[in-house]
């Protein structure tokens, strides 16, 4: 286990590029809330979708904070929650008042956004353990 301050902080930085990513699709630069927001609403989505192994496979790809936010709340007793694409959608929609943006538009920024940071094989393990119309969602 790396335990120096460095590690830290190329997680900060790292967690830094993709909420700048997601702000700067989402035209979100001065709404810095926002972005986290997005953010935390689809990773708790996907995460609750996901079977178990999956999940536990992505959350080793992000970033220290990133995987934080990931897990913060998780019960794995309780998932695989099943849901389609729209049942996604109505959750992230549900989630946060984003405003004018469409919840689909914010689902695909953010997957887009991690996808940076995320391997492609684990990219294709994750989409091929969804519904087909969730995978429509993916970059």
């Amino acid at each position: 286990m790396d335990l120096s301050y460095s590690t830290l902080n190329k997680s900060l930085q790292k967690t830094q590029k993709v909420l700048m990513a997601i702000a700067d699709e989402l035209n979100w630069r001065l709404e810095h809330e926002k972005s986290y927001a997005a953010l935390k609403v689809v990773l708790h989505a996907l995460r609750d979708r996901l079977p178990i192994n999956e999940a536990v496979q992505l959350g080793a790809q992000f970033p220290i904070v990133i995987r934080g936010v990931y897990y913060e709340g998780w019960n794995p007793a309780k998932v695989p929650i099943k849901m389609k694409k729209q049942d996604f959608i109505d959750r992230v929609h549900n989630e946060y008042d984003f405003g004018e943006v469409q919840a689909e538009t914010i689902v695909r920024v953010v997957l887009q956004a991690l996808s940076e940071h995320i391997s492609e094989g684990e990219m294709e393990d994750i989409e091929l353990s969804l519904p087909k119309s969730l995978r429509e969602l993916f970059p």
